[in-house]
């Protein structure tokens, strides 16, 4: 069902807010406490094209004095520059991209700052359906902009929990933290549905999914590296097992992208969080035969691709239980 409604969702960007807290506090906070605390962390994101033209407004918030900024991988989509702007009118352009999950829609951006606000994290594991949520956003670019509501419901959808919540967003609100009356940030708002097909009816990334990105940072990446990545990253992975061996199969990169490639990695690990080991490199062909494998195992993959300047690209992945 998840699936049908993301067809409806609304375009543009989505924020939430989230207490500002230096330590979690176990007391139920007002609506206004909340917003105290956590809107300095809150923040707008515009990015633009090489020729300085607008191409999103979204928003995020920061996850560190030093200036680690969560958003959604669609605000950053397509951008050459980016400028994160503070309650307060400071503005920081993005230095890097520190991690990204096309999949999941989650970035972790780098500003240069010392002694930031920043949200605490909640546990996701914690989260109840009915309990109240609060939201700081940038709607229509309307920064700072403060909504309520309840979670309505708890989804699961090919291995992504979503946090389905009643608290309204619109245009502009993407990448911004959903908060519980503990002022801790337990998701990120992500998509809607159009008002045409249904109302109230919002989702955000589970704050788990962000945790584990946040484990996963790689070395720093300007955007422009970022979007080069996505273009040259190996189609739909697929696995086959047998006894004593598994057959990965991928695809080609989409349109042009895929002459640039001079060769394929294939990872490995047996969790889905990794590490990765390098199993092997430069493949030339769409298939790798894997026969270091124990029956009874499940095993992780992650496929890339490696372009003519020596730069790899985001993983296709792919797992296999061997017989």
């Amino acid at each position: 069902m998840i699936a049908v409604l993301r067809r409806h969702v609304i375009s543009g960007c989505v924020l939430l807010g989230l207490s500002l807290a230096s330590a979690q506090t176990q007391k139920e906070l007002s609506v206004v406490d909340i917003v105290k605390r956590s809107s300095d962390a809150v923040v707008q994101i515009v990015t633009s094209d090489s020729l300085g033209k607008e191409v999103a407004l979204g928003s995020g918030f920061i996850v560190s004095a030093d200036g680690r900024v969560v958003t959604n991988y669609h605000v950053i989509k397509g951008a050459h520059n980016a400028v994160v702007q503070l309650s307060n009118g400071a503005f920081f352009s993005v230095d890097c991209v520190l991690a990204e999950d096309a999949e999941r829609d989650l970035a972790v951006l780098k500003v240069s700052g010392k002694g930031l606000p920043f949200l605490t994290l909640g546990d996701g594991h914690q989260t109840q359906v009915g309990e109240h949520v609060v939201a700081i956003g940038s709607p229509l670019g309307l920064q700072n902009t403060v909504s309520d509501g309840i979670v309505s419901a708890i989804r699961e959808e090919n291995g992504h929990q979503w946090i389905q919540t009643t608290a309204p967003v619109s245009h502009g609100n993407s990448g911004g933290p959903l908060m519980n009356s503990e002022g801790a940030v337990i998701g990120v708002i992500t998509w809607g549905v159009n008002l045409q097909q249904g109302q109230n009816l919002n989702f955000a990334a589970s704050i788990a999914e962000v945790k584990r990105l946040l484990t996963q940072l790689h070395d720093a990446r300007s955007l422009d590296v970022v979007q080069s990545a996505h273009e040259t990253e190996p189609g739909a992975a697929q696995a086959e097992q047998k006894k004593h061996k598994v057959t990965l199969k991928w695809n080609a990169p989409a349109g042009r992208s895929g002459k640039r490639i001079v060769g394929y990695n294939v990872y490995r690990s047996d969790s889905e969080n990794g590490p990765y080991s390098l199993i092997a490199g430069d493949v030339s062909a769409l298939t790798y035969i894997d026969t270091t494998v124990q029956s009874g195992h499940t095993y992780y993959y992650e496929i890339t691709s490696t372009d003519a300047k020596g730069r790899e690209s985001r993983a296709a992945m792919t797992k296999a239980t061997v017989p």
